[in-house]
């Protein structure tokens, strides 16, 4: 279950399983502008007030569009921006 005033999961899971071809304009730009809000209301809540679930339902979808950014790989992974987040990253000691 999401957060409170969060786009569902399963609402998510269906808006991408259906075709656009399947959709009317309306609803694809319905789609389209309730995902924008879901990402940012995700962007601005702190990690301490989201629940697990919608936590790690987060950082997927933000690797995810990560990918399709930079897809030959340009983007960071999971790894280095935790590293960068602890000020590990790119050390010459």
């Amino acid at each position: 279950m999401s957060d409170y005033n969060r786009k569902d999961f399963t609402e998510q899971a269906k808006e991408k399983i259906t075709p656009d071809t399947q959709k009317s304009y309306t609803q694809q730009a319905s789609e389209q502008i309730s995902g924008a809000t879901d990402r940012l209301k995700s962007a601005i809540t702190p990690e301490t007030q989201k629940s697990t679930g919608q936590s790690a339902f987060d950082t997927v979808r933000g690797e995810h569009d990560d990918a399709k950014t930079h897809p030959q790989g340009g983007g960071k992974g999971l790894l280095e921006k935790s590293k960068d987040a602890v000020d590990l990253g790119n050390k010459t000691n």
